[in-house]
């Protein structure tokens, strides 16, 4: 027997089967003593549900009804149900024009939680207790005097009829392992000034890494192995060879995306090396986790840091990305977020039953005005403290769109450069597919890009089928089918990310093993090509760290806590294929230097050309206001005569192939025999 406020007129009373009940239900509480209305009683296979109204009820008094049965009186408690769901509930508690968590000035420390149906919330502060003060907005606050700088806090909450202590949601600073929260004040704290980079999105090159896989191999060459500080070594090498943050600087790319750096479940702060995973197991948003700190015992390290990785980066004219999920929690029912609002953070499904859209248990209804208000504040955070340039947003397609328009207007007013990109996927969330964050439906986002999915499958075929080809690793497969990505299609092009290889699934090298006909020699270049046609395609490409130089993870696919070994950047690979690395270097340059391939837009596309063919080859024309430029991709075991399109003089400025100096130079005019598995770039300057 269960009792639940589903409304703020109505409880609703569930027997199980068998249970009897009398027609006299009373409402109790400290504050008031009330009898309650039988309205109705439905009764099911599970059960009888006894739906009892009264006058106008406070949820943030502790309730119970009292009632009679064949054996006797009997009280029971009231705990919140549906009432968290309400619209009316997010009205009344609209708390969105206030700042929460620990804020600190030189006088005095605010706490500020939001909890509406707490009864008793007391302040834990460096062993001391405060009892907060309710809010008629639904939160608690409490301001002490003096600045409490460094000193650990949690909240003490008493609601549903139990006893929580409970971190902060909005805490910037944890203890070791997140047992709590630490009070910052930004102002203590050695920060870097705050710039950001000077790059249009269309002009991007994303490369993508996890903060531990950088660094931990044994011949990375860096101190401070899978920590933040150890991205940002200079002078690292192997054989000579620059590896980290050298080598990053050295690729041409112009923005390095993290995987999530904020706190996450799994892995220990210290003894770090026990335990992987990739970071999409959130617990807190608003502060950096532990293991990537070099002194996870000092809060402070892991922000100062940090603020010197956006800082070295940006003085190398590298922007940040960071990836962030604001689609999960890592466990629902022990988070902050559901200890402190019930029901109120999470979407349901019509039956009652979480929403599990992201296959991890439950779904954040980032509809609710005050989710809504938490992911922006940490955003804002993170770009006004740090000066973080960009955001991945993982499983967008599950953050509702009106949430993302907001991201959008707040963090373009700040930084009209920033660069928004997140995997549109249509999931199956409690939400109308209207409202979804997916590409049919982006029209009111000009500034949120979206993985092309079409683009990657087309490229090397289904990423969920291993026997599937595309046009690289399929000797042509789906030719005609290219032309597509040249054209508005699934994504528009100005919102496109381009790309064959992620964090996620095979890498590209391990995917081509998968097709038994290939030597190794020719699965290298066409792992070249399908980089380069990644490059080069109208879109912003987005790289995979170590895709330059074929990254395998042993042919594993989910590798998200499969450790150090499987997931690591091999830096020996770095040497030994550093002549390919050159070539994705040009491919690089080759990008910057000419604009047409960055053109995305309908006026802007005119200036590519693709080709009709009569074999399996796939020619491209940039006719940029430089040169005209010919790119031309074989898939096939044999050498093709490949027509020159267009009049005039080219030469080879760029090819997968050996060459030499002599053939390098030498003019082409009608035809290019294009050798098995080549990619070439032929161009001529364009004279007016």
């Amino acid at each position: 027997m269960k009792a639940y406020i589903d409304d703020f007129n109505l409880i609703v009373l569930k027997l199980d089967v068998g249970e009897d009940f009398h027609d006299e239900f009373y409402l109790i509480s400290q504050q008031i003593h009330k009898p309650l209305t039988l309205e109705n009683i439905v009764t099911t296979h599970d059960g009888t549900y006894i739906h009892l109204t009264t006058e106008e009820i406070d949820p943030s008094y502790k309730y119970f009804i009292s009632m009679r049965a064949k054996s006797g009186a009997i009280t029971i408690p009231v705990y919140i149900g549906n009432i968290t769901k309400l619209n009316r509930f997010e009205q009344l508690y609209d708390a969105t024009n206030y700042e929460f968590g620990a804020l600190c000035n030189e006088q005095q420390t605010t706490f500020r939680v939001f909890t509406p149906v707490a009864y008793h919330v007391e302040l834990l502060l460096d062993k001391e207790v405060y009892v907060m003060t309710r809010h008629p907005k639904g939160f608690y606050e409490i301001t002490i005097e003096g600045n409490h700088h460094l000193k650990p806090y949690n909240y003490r909450v008493q609601v549903n009829h139990q006893t929580y202590v409970t971190t902060d949601p909005y805490a910037k600073g944890l203890t070791v392992n997140s047992e709590s929260g630490v009070v910052i004040d930004i102002n203590q704290l050695n920060i870097n000034p705050v710039s950001y980079i000077d790059i249009q999105n269309k002009d991007a090159i994303i490369y993508e890494a996890h903060v531990r896989d950088l660094t931990m191999h044994q011949n990375s060459g860096v101190i401070n192995k899978g920590k933040l500080a150890g991205i940002i070594e200079t002078n690292t090498k192997i054989d000579g060879y620059s590896t980290g943050f050298d080598y990053i600087k050295s690729l041409g790319i112009t923005h390095l995306e993290l995987l999530p750096i904020n706190d996450f479940a799994r892995v220990d702060d210290i003894n770090f090396t026990n335990r992987y995973n990739w970071g999409y197991d959130p617990e807190h948003f608003q502060t950096i986790d532990g293991s990537f700190s070099i002194h996870p015992d000092h809060p402070s390290e892991r922000i100062e840091t940090f603020s010197n990785v956006v800082s070295a980066y940006h003085e190398h004219g590298i922007g940040i990305i960071l990836d962030v999920v604001f689609n999960h929690i890592f466990i629902q029912k022990s988070s902050n977020f559901e200890m402190l609002v019930p029901g109120y953070y999470f979407r349901y499904k019509e039956d009652g039953e979480l929403s599990n859209g992201t296959g991890v248990g439950n779904d954040i209804k980032t509809e609710s005005k005050m989710m809504r208000h938490f992911i922006l504040d940490t955003l804002r955070y993170y770009t006004k403290t740090f000066g973080v340039d960009g955001y991945r947003f993982d499983l967008m397609g599950a953050i509702d769109i009106d949430t993302m328009k907001a991201i959008q207007d707040e963090l373009v007013s700040i930084n009209p450069h920033v660069l928004l990109l997140g995997e549109g996927w249509d999931l199956m969330t409690a939400l109308d597919s209207n409202k979804k964050t997916i590409p049919k439906n982006s029209m009111s986002l000009p500034s949120i890009h979206f993985f092309n999915d079409y683009f990657r499958d087309l490229l090397k075929g289904n990423n969920f089928n291993l026997s599937e080809t595309g046009y690289f690793n399929g000797k042509g497969h789906q030719k005609d089918q290219l032309q597509y990505l040249f054209q508005d299609n699934h994504v528009a092009l100005n919102k496109s990310i381009n790309y064959v290889e992620v964090h996620d699934n095979h890498t590209l090298f391990d995917r081509l093993h998968f097709v038994n006909d290939l030597n190794y020699k020719h699965k290298i270049m066409i792992h070249q090509m399908a980089t380069a046609f990644t490059i080069f395609a109208p879109g912003i490409p987005f790289i995979h760290a170590g895709q330059e130089f074929f990254r395998t993870k042993y042919g594993h696919g989910n590798t998200y806590n499969l450790g150090d070994m499987i997931n690591q950047m091999d830096w020996n690979r770095r040497v030994h294929f550093d002549k390919e690395i050159q070539f994705f270097k040009q491919c690089i340059a080759l990008r910057k230097k000419y604009p047409v391939f960055k053109a995305t837009h309908k006026e802007d596309i005119k200036s590519i050309h693709v080709c009709q063919t009569n074999d399996e080859h796939f020619t491209v024309i940039y006719f940029d206001k430089q040169a005209e430029i010919i790119v031309m991709y074989n898939p096939t075991d044999r050498e093709i005569d490949a027509k020159i399109p267009r009049h005039g003089v080219y030469q080879c400025h760029l090819t997968n192939q050996e060459i030499d100096s002599i053939s390098r130079s030498k003019t082409i005019t009608t035809s290019y025999s294009l050798k098995p598995y080549e990619i070439s770039v032929l161009i001529k300057s364009r004279q007016y």
